[in-house]
């Protein structure tokens, strides 16, 4: 959390918001895994999925992502249930109160949030 309140500027938060990524990434990233990394053919299976709710440019994007970061080597796992059940240690450890994929996202953080890597946002 020092590192956090030292990269922020925030000397005493209040609430801690985690975001996790939104379902139609996990079925990219899956889209990525069964593709076995290849960009263009990841890319092209995606914007044939009707439930994929992404641009071309969005997707490309992201698809970029796993494969650079190795992500679609990643099996899936509920992370917001992991969250939830970690918060209350959390809370204990951090000094803050931890609240997980709630409605409420002022700084439109939940989009920023990829399969494995929760997005955060801080109130003062």
């Amino acid at each position: 959390m020092k590192a956090i309140k030292a990269a922020t500027g925030i000397s005493n938060p209040k609430a801690l918001y985690v975001y996790t990524a939104a379902d139609w990434k996990w079925r990219l990233l899956k889209i990525v895994r069964r593709n076995q990394g290849r960009v263009a053919d990841s890319i092209k299976e995606a914007m044939k999925d009707a439930t994929l709710r992404c641009t071309k440019q969005e997707a490309t994007n992201l698809v970029k992502t796993f494969v650079n970061k190795h992500f679609f080597d990643s099996v899936r796992i509920s992370e917001e249930a992991i969250l939830e059940d970690a918060s209350d240690f959390l809370e204990r450890e951090l000094d803050i109160k931890i609240l997980v994929n709630r409605q409420y996202d002022p700084k439109m953080r939940a989009a920023r949030a990829l399969p494995l890597k929760p997005a955060i946002y801080i109130e003062e």
